[in-house]
């Protein structure tokens, strides 16, 4: 029997996965890029996912994480790459949407370096199941 926490700790890193894959291959060049929308649960109480979604905050503050109520950037952010976090209040309460300015990946690249020759249709499918999982198991 699969029990929940597992189901929501694949699903995390599912969607994790693809959006510092999608930084690291700059695969998208606008100046603002909207990656994807990371659904969370209100309480994330769960060992593994906890510490997973601490590990990428963590990760990301070495190059200006920044938490704001609103989708503006720091206008005083001093690096290349500024990922924004925005709980937008038109969606589920929780949601969380990314933002790229610049194109600063080089930390990233260092400390996910098995995704940088990742297949993205794979990440993808990985995603795509993690997320069937999810929503079945919780809706």
């Amino acid at each position: 029997m699969i029990n929940d926490t597992s189901i929501v700790y694949s699903f995390l890193k599912s969607q994790l996965d693809l959006i510092i894959y999608n930084i690291i291959n700059n695969k998208y060049n606008e100046e603002v890029t909207f990656y994807d929308t990371l659904w969370l649960q209100k309480d994330l109480e769960n060992e593994e996912t906890n510490s997973l979604w601490q590990d990428f905050q963590v990760n990301m503050a070495y190059i200006n994480f920044v938490t704001l109520n609103v989708g503006l950037p720091n206008p005083n952010a001093s690096m290349e790459l500024v990922v924004v976090k925005i709980n937008t209040n038109n969606n589920k309460q929780g949601a969380i949407a990314y933002f790229e300015i610049g194109k600063r990946k080089d930390y990233l690249l260092t400390k996910y370096r098995h995704l940088q020759h990742a297949k993205h249709d794979d990440l993808f499918e990985n995603w795509e199941k993690a997320n069937k999982n999810y929503h079945l198991t919780f809706e």
